[in-house]
This record gives C-alpha cells, sequence and structure tokens, in this order.
C-alpha cells in the first residue's frame, strides 16, 4: 500500500466527516468540501483498516468537534443570544432565540451527519467504538458540557419568557378546542369576554397585533432542533418545572381556600369570639368553654396551612403526573 494511498484516503475521509473551517482552511462554515458518495468512503475506511489505522478515527472526530465547538460554535451562539439586549418586545426575542437556535442546528448539523455514518459503521463492526457509550451520547454529553454548562441570567430569563407564552397558548387553544364554553369557570368566561373586545388572551396584545400564530411557529422550531441535538431536558426543564409548580400551586390554592377557609367560616359567630377587658375585640379564639367539639373542629381546621398541604400534595400525587402531561403537549405541537 502506497503511502499516497493512504494519504489520500484520509484526506477523503476528514474532509468529508468534518467542515473544512474546522481543519483550518479557509471556507465557509457550510462547506463540508468535495463531495463523496457513501461508497467511496467505506473504500475509504478500508484503506485505513487495512493499515490499521481505523481505531484513529473516532478519537480524532472528538478532538475536531470538541475544539471547534469550544473555539466557534459556541462562541457564535451566545454572541447571538447576547442580542437580547437590543431587542424590545417578546415577539423579537422569541424571533432571536429561534435564530440562535437555528445557527447551532447549522454549525452542528455536519458533525451530526458524520455521526450517523460512523454509528452506522461501528455497529457493521467496521470501528472499535467508543466503550460502554456510543460515539452519538458522547457527542450530546460534549454539546450540554460546552454550550450549556452555566447559563448566564438573560438567557434564562428568555427561555422562560418563551416557554410560558407557548404554554398559555397553547392551554387557551386546548381550552377551546376541547372543553368548550360549557366548561369553562366564570373567570375564563370573563378573561373571553375580555379577549372578544380587543385583547387576544394567548399573547395579551391586541387582535391586530396577536402573534399567537408566530408564537406557536417558533416554538415547535426551538423544540424540534432541541429535540435533534437532544438538548431539550437540558435548556428547557427549569422552565417547565417552573410553569408546573405555578399551575398546581394556583389550584391548590384555590382548592384549599375552598375547603379550609370558606367551609368554616360561617362557624365562627359573634358569640364565639373573645374580648379583651377594653372591651376591643382580641384574636379570634374560639371559646372551648362554650362548645369544646365545636372548638377542637375549628382549631383543626384553621391549623391546616395552605402551603404544607400543596407540598405534601406536589410530593406525592401531582408532579409527576402533570410532567407527563405537558411533554405530551410539547410533543403533541
Amino acid at each position: 500500500m502506497s503511502t499516497s494511498e493512504l494519504s489520500a484516503a484520509w484526506n477523503a475521509l476528514s474532509s468529508r466527516l468534518v467542515p473544512l473551517s474546522a481543519l483550518g482552511v479557509a471556507a465557509p462554515r457550510s462547506d463540508m468540501g468535495v463531495h463523496f458518495e457513501e461508497s467511496e468512503m467505506n473504500e475509504a475506511l478500508f484503506i485505513l483498516r487495512r493499515n490499521g489505522m481505523h481505531p484513529i478515527l473516532e478519537e480524532w472526530f472528538t478532538e475536531v468537534l470538541q475544539t471547534d465547538l469550544q473555539k466557534n460554535i459556541a462562541l457564535e451562539f451566545w454572541n447571538c443570544i447576547s442580542q437580547q439586549e437590543n431587542q424590545v418586545t417578546e415577539q423579537q426575542c422569541s424571533q432571536l432565540l429561534l435564530d440562535a437556535f437555528c445557527l447551532l442546528q447549522r454549525r452542528l448539523e455536519p458533525y451530526l451527519n458524520s455521526l450517523e455514518l460512523l454509528q452506522r459503521w461501528t455497529e457493521a463492526g467496521w470501528l472499535l467504538g467508543c466503550g460502554s457509550r456510543t460515539l452519538w451520547e458522547k457527542a450530546c454529553t460534549m454539546f450540554k458540557a460546552i454550550l450549556f454548562f452555566t447559563t448566564n441570567k438573560p438567557f434564562q430569563e428568555m427561555i422562560q419568557q418563551f416557554y410560558n407564552r407557548s404554554f398559555q397558548i397553547y392551554m387557551l387553544q386546548r381550552r377551546k378546542a376541547v372543553l368548550g364554553e360549557d366548561s369553562m369557570s366564570e373567570s375564563e368566561m370573563d378573561s373571553d369576554a375580555k379577549e372578544k373586545g380587543s385583547e387576544c388572551r394567548g399573547c395579551d396584545l391586541s387582535k391586530r397585533q396577536c402573534w399567537c400564530a408566530v408564537a406557536v411557529d417558533h416554538f415547535q422550531q426551538v423544540n424540534d432542533i432541541l429535540r435533534r441535538l437532544n438538548l431539550l431536558e437540558r435548556v428547557s426543564s427549569e422552565a417547565v418545572t417552573t410553569i408546573l409548580h405555578k399551575m398546581i400551586e394556583e389550584r391548590m390554592k384555590r382548592k384549599c381556600k375552598e375547603n379550609y377557609v370558606r367551609s368554616f367560616l360561617g362557624d365562627f359567630q359573634e358569640e364565639d369570639w373573645d374580648y379583651s377587658s377594653s372591651g376591643c375585640r382580641s384574636l379570634p379564639v374560639f371559646s372551648e368553654r362554650r362548645n369544646p367539639q365545636k372548638a377542637q373542629s375549628i382549631f383543626l381546621c384553621t391549623s391546616l396551612n395552605t402551603d404544607t398541604v400543596l407540598q405534601q400534595f406536589k410530593k406525592k400525587y401531582c408532579l409527576l403526573l402533570l410532567c407527563t402531561v405537558f411533554y405530551c403537549c410539547i410533543v403533541a405541537l
């Protein structure tokens, strides 16, 4: 086997597996060099195998990806996100977030395609693999570690606002489509009356400025990109958890208010209050001497702390179920 043939095989593989710019060649980021058919790539790999050089291919690919992520891709992504301070409206911030993740996907797409090819070669037994973890898992771990190991507060606020708005629009559309007006509460009917006026309940803007459809489209695109890069949980988990906690808290406060406040307020009769020596009404302490059983009942009701009940309910019953429901909502969109 001649050195020139071995060199040609290595050049064919290296220029096809990673962008030329990652190899120090002055070329656009999207340029993958000369296009090779997969059959030609297979032939080049067989030449490396005959010379015992195929074990270094995966290690070389990982090093190039890591270097490109650290020096170029992460920097471009976060520079794009930093433009958030120049955006005025929520819609502009949503568009910026989508643009940043689209840029990230364009930069990583060549590597993702190569990872799929390398995975096929590993499954065919032509490469040794990366031990207990696949090369794809190793690359996804690298994405999370380099791109999102730490995130700044403006980015977290953008993500939270993005998911808050998407969830609000989704719940509004779902309520109208599935439940109908007959199943809506009085407060929701009042809000609908507001929407029928001049303001949209989904995006909180006037109907002429409504961008609910745009927000849903941004939401779908961003989530598709995050799923493709295996970053959905890393980026969205905190925002989704916050939304779920808020939803549980609001619902449980309504339930607790009904069950542990309103239900026994009528029991506080005028004759059941103690008075101070000055004739002014003091703390609402129920008189056990007048009705011990009633006093004990009222004490038990009033001693139930709403926040305690809420926390117990979160931990024991709701969190897992609602997480599942909301992620199903994300997938459904």
